[in-house]
């Protein structure tokens, strides 16, 4: 019976394997398949840290879709909570990178009136008139910020960038040595520090500061870089080490030494200062190549577009004059200080020897000139008010 059944087995199980896994119905054709079941995975929650990132995606590579984004993103955060500080933040900030000024200075009042003890968007209202040159403008939100419990090495390294756009150095020093007691490896501040030691003549201890910023890898922030870069770039002017410094700039910047090398915002600076060192070591092919690519990428829309890139507003004019172009540079540089530019204005121009065929050139000692009286003019005001 046993030999009957196991008999029975081996057949059923040899029919089951040579049967279709369908079995065709009346007209002799499969069955349609069951519905596929298909999860759609959950919409991503509003982050506006998230905006936060892709605006800095932005203000480096000058990438609408990031931009984009970053204001889509803004805008589903205040949508499931009006009242997110983060979120206004991340919206005024688009609207500044749209260099819609008077609107993102709109937007970050909201959030000053949301969080009144957040010192943000005074920062942020500040840097839109720094934008413009309203020293004076920036000056009010600076000093509203300050004493803020949230305002910290932030609020003291505009006040520090301010006072030596002003060139009201006693306040300068004042920042500095406050600043010196407490930073660390803030990328922003150690920059704002480097800066002012090159412009007060200590140029061993600006030296000295990025040295440690690039040992340290502090490349966060794209215009502190620059500067590191720049104090770096002098020192091989006054040892005569160009190529020491082209090595600095090849182990930082890859993408410069490419044939077609690719220029953003973020590198915009470093690619001028590079190519002066290069025209030193007579690599004038490579130089032009650079200078060439730093035009085009300045032409594009919204190249130098928002606060944040006012400090990249000169380096057309630095390029054109590297190229020997000076009427067309002295042109540049005259449109920009019309727009407002103030921002580091002395070590851009007379201190940069990326002007230097310019140096004794009556229009260029006219802007000089222009830029000094303004500025003074704005720095009395501010004293007398301060007085009053």
């Amino acid at each position: 019976m046993k030999s009957v059944l196991v008999a029975a087995f081996a057949v059923t199980m040899l029919v089951l394997a040579t049967r279709p896994l369908w079995q065709p119905d009346e007209t002799g054709t499969p069955p349609a398949p069951a519905p596929e079941m298909r999860i759609e995975p959950p919409a991503p929650a509003p982050d506006p840290a998230a905006a936060s990132l892709m605006l800095r995606h932005y203000e480096q590579y000058n990438d609408p879709e990031a931009l984009q984004a970053a204001l889509t993103q803004a805008g589903a955060v205040l949508r499931q909570d009006p009242s997110s500080l983060p979120g206004w933040m991340a919206l005024g900030r688009a609207r500044d990178a749209l260099q819609e000024l008077d609107r993102a200075r709109q937007v970050f009042d909201r959030a000053a009136a949301i969080a009144p003890g957040a010192a943000a968007p005074d920062l942020a209202i500040a840097d839109t008139w720094l934008a413009v040159g309203d020293l004076a403008a920036a000056a009010a939100y600076l000093q509203r910020a300050t004493p803020k419990t949230s305002a910290g090495l932030e609020a003291a390294s505009h006040l520090l960038v301010l006072s030596n756009a002003l060139e009201d150095f006693g306040a300068a020093d004042r920042w500095a040595e406050w600043l010196a007691q407490r930073v660390t490896r803030q990328a922003g501040a150690l920059a704002a520090l480097a800066h002012h030691r090159y412009l007060t003549g200590n140029f061993d201890q600006a030296v000295q500061l990025s040295n440690i910023a690039l040992r340290l890898g502090l490349s966060d922030r794209w215009d502190a870089d620059a500067i590191f870069l720049r104090i770096k770039r002098d020192e091989a002017i006054a040892d005569g080490q160009f190529m020491r410094a082209v090595e600095l700039l090849r182990e930082r910047h890859p993408d410069l030494f490419e044939p077609a090398p690719s220029i953003v915002p973020g590198n915009v600076q470093q690619a001028v200062d590079l190519a002066f060192l290069l025209q030193q070591i007579n690599d004038r092919d490579r130089a032009e190549t650079l200078l060439r690519r730093v035009l085009d990428a300045y032409a594009q829309p919204g190249f130098t577009r928002g606060s944040a890139r006012t400090v990249i507003l000169p380096v057309r004019a630095e390029a054109l004059a590297l190229l020997g172009e000076d009427r067309a540079a002295l042109a540049e540089l005259e449109r920009v200080v019309d727009r407002g530019w103030r921002m580091q204005w002395r070590w851009e121009t007379e201190l940069n020897a990326n002007f230097i065929s310019l140096r004794d050139a009556p229009a260029f000692r006219r802007i000089i000139h222009r830029l000094e009286t303004d500025v003074a003019g704005q720095r009395r005001r501010m004293q007398a008010g301060e007085a009053s």
